[in-house]
């Protein structure tokens, strides 16, 4: 392939499949996809080959399905694959193209139903207008890990238990992590415990060392239990950043006995405009982070923009990113005399 740059490389989906995200620096005009794991299956129709060019409509990919050892062609659904440039991206279609919410559980985690919404796993989402829980208005959430149907998904760091259950209400999906490590993060909860354990809306990526601050706006008024918190800083001395409920925290060296539970705003008061609750990073603990990460010389700075361009592409069957505990391997490709 004279005059093409290549590159390479592979992933293995988790035991819950999510989209798969990664950097191709040098741009590509084309993509191909092997999945490993799917190439030797047996029993159910799974694709094994994917393969997209510039040119491809709405993201899709042609394919080869393996189905009891018998190969077939065909192509994808649209948006098989998406370019990555968070530069340019932009907020998603009102419920994903579903009919609106129609339920949002009072439970740990909440699971919003929104009929033909098909929400991707790992997708981070932000709701609007939730007739009986304004409170999680305009907090962009994880979405979809624990339970991601064509008409329902999770809301996997949201323990909404003790709230009043919407029946109505919209969400957008948000293509995008801000740029710049580390982020301010939304707080779902907080242990009360000599080192208390941080719930984060969505997956933080922070490293042990870090720097944080928090942020309870409104005082007591908002935050009952946690307004003592307000501008405490502290450091993280764990972190978890496994996928689903339970999972998303850090721990830092703030002890919280006593303080009781944590709980988002009274419904009431949610009603009007307020700010939730936050962790703000600010810098390192160098002693802390060289303890535990040595092989890190430093973070460098506060923050670091960690914008690229790449390519998503979606999980399924069917789809390039594959199903659980699937082995992908992809080859892109640049050429250097135009790929249109």
């Amino acid at each position: 392939m004279e005059g093409t740059t290549l590159s390479q490389g592979t992933f293995t989906q988790p035991a819950t499949a999510i989209a798969q995200t990664f950097a191709i620096p040098a741009g590509f005009d084309y993509l191909e996809v092997t999945n490993y794991t799917q190439s030797a299956a047996g029993a159910a129709a799974n694709g094994f080959k994917f393969y997209w060019q510039l040119g491809y409509p709405n993201g899709i990919m042609t394919s080869l399905i393996n189905t009891a050892g018998v190969v077939t062609a065909d192509v994808t659904a649209a948006n098989a694959l998406t370019i990555y440039d968070p530069s340019v991206e932009t907020i998603g279609a009102l419920d994903n193209g579903g009919a609106g919410v129609t339920g949002f559980t009072a439970a740990n985690p909440a699971v919003v139903t929104d009929v033909g919404s098909n929400v991707p796993a790992n997708s981070i989402v932000i709701f609007s207008s939730l007739n009986n829980q304004p409170q999680y208005n305009g907090i962009p959430f994880t979405a979809g890990i624990g339970t991601h149907t064509a008409n329902t998904f999770s809301v996997d760091y949201l323990n909404a238990t003790g709230s009043t259950p919407s029946t109505a209400g919209h969400f957008r999906i948000i293509p995008y992590n801000p740029l710049f490590y580390p982020s301010v993060r939304v707080i779902t909860n907080i242990t009360a415990a000599t080192q208390a354990v941080v719930t984060l809306s969505v997956q933080h990526n922070y490293q042990i060392g870090q720097e944080i601050r928090f942020s309870f706006p409104g005082g007591s008024a908002y935050w009952a239990n946690y307004a003592a918190l307000d501008g405490v800083q502290a450091t993280v001395v764990a972190v978890d950043n496994a996928l689903g409920n339970g999972h998303n925290t850090i721990t830092v060296n703030v002890n919280t006995t006593g303080f009781g539970a944590f709980a988002f705003p009274a419904q009431a008061i949610a009603g009007l405009p307020y700010t939730p609750a936050s962790v703000n990073p600010f810098g390192e603990n160098t002693a802390t982070a060289y303890q535990n990460i040595p092989q890190l010389s430093s973070f460098m700075s506060a923050r670091t923009n960690t914008g690229f361009i790449g390519v998503t592409l979606a999980p399924g069957a069917l789809l390039p990113a594959g199903v659980a505990n699937d082995v992908v391997y992809w080859v892109a490709g640049k050429s250097s005399y135009g790929g249109s």
